[in-house]
C-alpha cells in the first residue's frame, strides 16, 4: 500500500535560491538565485547537484561548491530529474511524453521510455521510477521499472500537475503547488 501525502502551501511559491553546504552545522557556503525557473533538483551520490531550468530545459551539473561543472547537451525541454545509478539520471520531457535515461559522464542517452501522458516530477526508489503524469484533468502516478514496464498506477484526485514526488522504501509522497490564475 502506498502513502500519498498532499500539501498545498503558498509558502512554496517563488522559491528561488539554492543553498549549498558541506556540513549542516556550518553556515550555507553558497547561493544561486534562480527566481522561479527551477523545475528539478537533486543531489548526486558524489555531492554534486543537478538542476533543471524550467521552460529552457537546460540541465546543469554543479560541483559541491556551487560552481558549474557542465551543462548536459541532451536535446528537448527537460522538467524533472532523478538519479538511478552513479552515472545515470532519468529526466522527464512533458512535451515529448517521455523519460530519458542519460549517462552524465558522456551525455549519452541510454534509453527513451515513451509514455501516453505528459510527465513531470519523478523519483527513483526500489529499482523503479515513480512518475507524475497528466492528461488534462486526469492525474496519476505511475511506477515503472527501468525498461518502462508499468508496475503500478495510482490515480490522484488533484487539480495541478505532480511536479514533486519522493518514492522510497515503498512509500510515495507528493507535493503540489496551488497556482494562481
Amino acid at each position: 500500500m502506498h502513502k500519498v501525502a498532499q500539501e498545498k502551501s503558498s509558502k512554496l511559491e517563488g522559491i528561488g535560491n539554492i543553498y549549498l553546504s558541506h556540513d549542516l552545522n556550518d553556515k550555507f557556503t553558497g547561493a544561486i538565485d534562480l527566481g522561479d525557473k527551477l523545475s528539478g533538483l537533486i543531489c548526486l551520490m558524489d555531492g554534486k547537484v543537478i538542476i533543471v531550468i524550467k521552460k529552457e530545459g537546460r540541465v546543469l551539473i554543479l560541483q559541491p561548491d556551487g560552481s558549474l561543472q557542465k551543462c548536459l547537451s541532451v536535446k528537448g525541454l527537460a522538467f524533472g530529474v532523478t538519479q538511478t545509478s552513479k552515472e545515470i539520471i532519468a529526466l522527464t520531457y512533458p512535451n515529448e511524453k517521455s523519460v530519458k535515461l542519460v549517462n552524465i559522464t558522456d551525455d549519452m542517452i541510454i534509453k527513451v521510455i515513451k509514455l501516453d501522458k505528459k510527465c513531470y516530477g519523478l523519483s527513483y526508489g526500489n529499482n523503479s521510477i515513480a512518475i507524475g503524469l497528466s492528461d488534462g484533468e486526469m492525474k496519476q502516478i505511475r511506477v515503472i521499472d527501468l525498461n518502462g514496464i508499468t508496475l503500478n498506477s495510482i490515480k490522484v484526485d488533484i487539480k495541478h500537475d505532480i511536479e514533486t514526488l519522493v518514492y522510497t522504501d515503498g512509500e510515495l509522497y507528493i507535493l503540489t503547488r496551488t497556482k494562481e490564475k
